[in-house]
């Protein structure tokens, strides 16, 4: 499995420390840590790099966020049934 963490930037990566230590200690889990400002918006490209068609994304944040995900992952021929998203909205 891959955690994707996707901030702007290392001042908003406020539990990239933690989340790297709870990581560490399970081996089937791999945290990457995305920084737009330096590297620019994650695609759906790079987050499924190296999975396989049937592999699921397990989407949680910004509706915009999600929707290019949707997107990008249709546009790479992978199935829309193979996305979910936990449903909220930022007040």
């Amino acid at each position: 499995m891959h955690l994707h963490y996707c901030v702007r930037h290392a001042g908003e990566a406020v539990f990239a420390e933690r989340m790297a230590a709870l990581c560490a200690r399970l081996p089937s889990v791999t945290l990457v840590v995305h920084y737009s400002d330096d590297a620019g918006p994650v695609t759906s490209a790079a987050l499924l790099a190296g999975t396989s068609p049937a592999a699921s994304v397990w989407f949680c944040g910004p509706q915009g966020f999600a929707e290019a995900v949707r997107q990008g992952m249709q546009q790479l021929g992978r199935s829309p049934a193979r996305f979910h998203q936990e449903l909220f909205q930022m007040r």
